[in-house]
């Protein structure tokens, strides 16, 4: 199986079911299908495909899915660049991957942009977000799709090809990246899907970033993969999370130790607002007895599941309390 199989299948499947909600935005499965095929024709089209590496620097934002896919289907290799990279950072990551395009959502671009002269292999910028306009050599995603049509890429594409590259061991120097096969991520979504406590009825929240392996790879896609609809947050805040598992309903959510901390710790927490919330799994980073044993107390209806994994390896185990 192939990453963009995941959302063809799916959306064969469930059309009309909404895939993303981002704010305002939100999109049917049928359209985020659509939408990455679009993205993959125009990436062939312009000979960034099968071959070539491109990357997407953003935080989670409405246009990141399709991008992700439509790569995919591609043949291409997408770097998920972290929204937090320093300049030097950034700078050493797209000159050593050799990225040839980069999409960027309009919050970031000045970081790109400013920076241009010394990224030599960089031939394309590709702005994304609300009101976003071309400048500084840059072009806007609409300009970049141009006429690309909505049909199925014909790609020779196998599953040991490789399509994702995430960065680690920013602790100890510069990120590294860290290749990953259509085959090995698609493995981990069904180990996911099988091990962990996700249901077919749930409503996702993806509020961890999605240029983070847990994020992206076993949170979101593991949700397309099983056909949920997915909240996306483009930026932590607790009482956004509680304002969201409100209004959408929200079932299950991953979550990290430090947001898990700041929901339980706030003054504002009614367990009342988050009684859809029946499913929490956590990670990346350890978790202590004492706060386990105040997220049991404060949300003792919440499903508590940790998970290890490495960007390396994808996920490796799973455990409750």
């Amino acid at each position: 199986m192939l990453i963009g199989s995941i959302l063809a299948e799916t959306a064969t499947k469930f059309p009309d079911k909404l895939a993303i909600i981002c704010g305002e935005d939100s999109l049917t499965y049928a359209e985020l299908e659509n939408a990455s095929n679009c993205l993959a024709n125009a990436l062939i089209r312009e000979d960034l495909a099968k071959g070539h590496n491109i990357a997407i620097y953003s935080a989670n934002q409405t246009e990141y899915p399709s991008i992700f896919f439509g790569s995919a289907k591609s043949g291409g290799v997408l770097a998920h660049m972290s929204a937090r990279f320093s300049s030097e950072e950034l700078i050493s990551v797209v000159n050593k991957t050799e990225i040839e395009a980069l999409f960027v959502h309009s919050a970031l671009a000045d970081n790109v942009l400013s920076s241009r002269d010394k990224l030599p292999n960089l031939k394309r910028v590709i702005v994304f977000g609300a009101g976003v306009h071309a400048k500084g050599g840059a072009e806007t995603l609409d300009q970049f799709l141009g006429d690309a049509d909505n049909s199925s890429p014909q790609v020779d594409i196998k599953e040991t090809d490789p399509f994702g590259i995430t960065y680690t061991g920013g602790t100890t120097g510069f990120p590294k990246g860290v290749v990953v096969s259509h085959e090995a991520r698609v493995i981990g979504s069904i180990r996911a899907a099988r091990e962990m406590e996700i249901a077919l009825t749930d409503i996702m929240c993806c509020s961890s970033p999605f240029f983070h392996i847990a994020g992206l790879f076993i949170w979101y896609q593991t949700g397309v993969m099983m056909g949920l609809t997915s909240v996306i947050m483009p930026a932590w805040d607790p009482i956004e999370f509680m304002d969201l598992v409100e209004k959408h309903k929200i079932t299950a959510a991953f979550m990290v130790p430090t947001q898990i901390n700041s929901v339980i710790s706030h003054e504002a927490l009614d367990q009342g607002r988050l009684k859809t919330l029946r499913y929490v799994n956590y990670g990346a980073a350890p978790t202590s007895l004492a706060q386990l044993k105040k997220q049991i107390a404060s949300l003792p209806d919440v499903i508590w599941q940790e998970q290890y994994g490495q960007s390396e390896a994808g996920n490796l185990t799973v455990r409750s309390p």
